[in-house]
């Protein structure tokens, strides 16, 4: 898209905005904070006994994972 095109409005109301771009710049990081939060909640590096224990155990979580029986 031509943003300076056929008139200056569109670019100074978004990119060419100092106002806009920090306001773009807060909500990325404020989506960030709450996806590591997440991740972190969630997320860790397990042995694979520890894998294999979670599919055999709960197979109906993971209906995709091949059958190791």
């Amino acid at each position: 898209m031509i943003f300076r095109e056929p008139d200056d409005r569109a670019y100074y109301e978004t990119i060419g905005s100092d106002a806009w771009l920090k306001v773009l710049e807060e909500f990325v990081e404020n989506g960030l904070a709450r996806l590591n939060s997440a991740l972190g909640r969630r997320s860790k590096i397990v042995p694979g006994f520890i894998l294999m224990e979670e599919v055999e155990n709960r197979p109906s979580d993971y209906p995709t994972w091949p059958s190791r029986r």
